[in-house]
């Protein structure tokens, strides 16, 4: 697969952030700074775990589970 640029790899964390946070809240709308933190944004372990997982089938790299805990905004990742 082509290099992702932190441009597509930040873009793809707002668009999976955004269909996780809808699922549990309807109509969800906020903007996603990319410094605004997952913890500020709700996310409990297994949201960060699903946003890693989607992470990875996008990109096709495997990427540490801990990966949205040691790295906790947007931009981090």
């Amino acid at each position: 697969p082509a290099r992702a640029t932190d441009e597509l790899v930040a873009e793809a964390i707002r668009r999976h952030l955004l269909r996780l946070l809808r699922a549990a809240e309807p109509g969800f709308d906020a903007p996603l700074p990319g410094d605004t933190s997952f913890d500020a944004l709700g996310l409990d372990s297994m949201t960060r775990v699903g946003l890693v997982q989607a992470l990875e089938d996008e990109f096709a790299r495997s990427l540490e589970p801990g990966l949205a805990f040691d790295f906790v905004t947007i931009d981090a990742v």
